[in-house]
């Protein structure tokens, strides 16, 4: 969850991408990634109500994480998250996996390549403990 990108100049601040259908969910989790990198630095989060609008955001910016969920109209959080993965330019994009499928909605999110899993309803301290976990993992994948 470092701001800075291999072969580029170094971003202040981070990009986060919520992928998430549900208007009142994405709020909730914009405001604890908010929460969460404030103390960090500058953060600055995209939307996507799909995973269509998801690929297009994600084709045109460079984000530090995505938190998709499983359940969307169009292309659902596996599809984007293998498409995700099968690209180069995004096959190191942290992933978190969100849903309320419980644990098909888990093996199928996993399987594609996401990073974690998170059941909702989630209480902003897991996400928060989350976030850490990624930023501990990738800092002993970079060591």
């Amino acid at each position: 969850l470092n701001p800075e990108r291999s072969g580029g100049t170094p971003r202040l601040g981070y990009r986060v991408l919520i992928v998430e259908d549900n208007g009142m969910i994405r709020d909730m989790f914009a405001y604890g990634v908010h929460k969460y990198f404030k103390a960090q630095g500058n953060v600055n989060v995209d939307v996507a109500p799909d995973g269509s609008a998801a690929w297009d955001l994600l084709s045109a910016s460079k984000y530090d994480l995505a938190i998709v969920d499983y359940y969307m109209p169009i292309v659902n959080g596996a599809q984007l998250i293998a498409r995700i993965r099968g690209d180069q330019r995004l096959e190191r994009l942290p992933i978190v996996a969100i849903s309320v499928g419980g644990e098909d909605a888990r093996k199928a999110s996993i399987a594609a390549g996401a990073d974690l899993f998170l059941d909702k309803p989630i209480i902003l301290r897991e996400l928060f403990a989350t976030l850490d976990r990624l930023a501990l993992h990738k800092e002993h994948a970079t060591s």
